[in-house]
């Protein structure tokens, strides 16, 4: 049995990027360009629970 992941929330998605798999980053002026989003690597995954938005329940 799990519990939903703290990390995103049981969404799911990425904390950083809202599961786009990309961030926007102004570029001294010119504009804004999009890069993959360096906390889930472009996949729009949260990192801790894969995408399921469920963990394994920690024992204490």
């Amino acid at each position: 049995m799990g519990e939903k992941c703290k990390e995103c929330g049981g969404t799911g998605k990425c904390s950083r990027c809202d599961g786009t798999g990309y961030e926007e980053h102004g570029l001294f002026g010119l504009g804004l360009i999009e890069e993959n989003c360096t906390k889930c690597n472009g996949t729009g995954e949260c990192r801790i629970c894969g995408g399921t938005g469920m963990v394994a329940r920690s024992r204490d």
